[in-house]
């Protein structure tokens, strides 16, 4: 197994790797599109033939741990219904019944 090559370094292609690879400018290129990161750091050709890639760090999102915030769970959404009908196993899963259902409807 290989070890990883980095392709993509502060912005800038290695052409020099890419040509000791054997690895088309055109698949790094749509690898890159594909992945729509908006501005690459580094993109590295891992041992296993897939690429990552590395943001800049300023334009990577803010997340609310980054603002020490605390964000409330909600829960794993789940689906009360499908195609016009109740789902009443769903509605059980997560304690509601469908008079619940009816109301939140009429709110919205």
């Amino acid at each position: 197994m290989g070890k990883p090559t980095i392709l993509v370094k502060h912005g800038k292609i290695v052409y020099k790797n890419l040509r000791k690879n054997r690895y088309p400018l055109s698949e790094l290129l749509s690898g890159l599109r594909t992945a729509r990161y908006p501005d690459i750091e580094y993109a590295i050709l891992e041992a296993t033939g897939e690429i990552s890639i590395l943001s800049r760090e300023e334009l990577v999102p803010v997340t609310p741990k980054d603002l020490h915030k605390k964000v409330e769970y909600h829960g794993f959404p789940i689906a009360v219904v499908i195609e016009g009908k109740v789902q009443k196993r769903n509605l059980k899963l997560i304690n509601k019944n469908e008079e619940w259902l009816k109301q939140e409807l009429k709110a919205k």
